[in-house]
Order: C-alpha cells, then structure tokens, then sequence
C-alpha cells in the first residue's frame, strides 16, 4: 500500500514540476513578447546611443550660448 502511494505521488510531483516548467517559459516567452515584439537588442542599444549623443550635443550647445 505505501509503494502505491509513493508511485501515485511521484505521479502528481511530476505531473506539478512539468506545469510549473511550462508556465515560466511560457511567461518569459510572452513577457518579451509584449516588451519589444519586433525590436533586437542591438536596435533597443543603438537607439540609446543616439539619444545620448543628441542630449550631449543640446548640452553642449547651451553651454556654449551661455
């Protein structure tokens, strides 16, 4: 009777482990998704580039009228 309910409870850890597995890769899947469906990261970190030279360029640019 124990050995039944050890392999019944190796079933259902089992059968828990795989659907916790899933739902974190599938969340992670999605959450990026939603982020940044289209964009690469080289593009996300070129975009951040630009906009700080853009910020230095008008900082530097009033400091200079001033």
């Amino acid at each position: 009777m124990s050995i039944g309910f050890f392999i019944i409870g190796a079933i259902i850890f089992s059968i828990y482990l795989y659907f916790t597995i899933w739902n974190i890769y599938y969340s992670n899947s999605k959450q990026r998704e939603e982020s940044y469906p289209t964009v690469r990261e080289k593009q996300i970190s070129k975009k951040g580039e630009l906009e700080n030279e853009l910020k230095n360029e008008l900082k530097n640019g009033l400091e200079k009228e001033v």
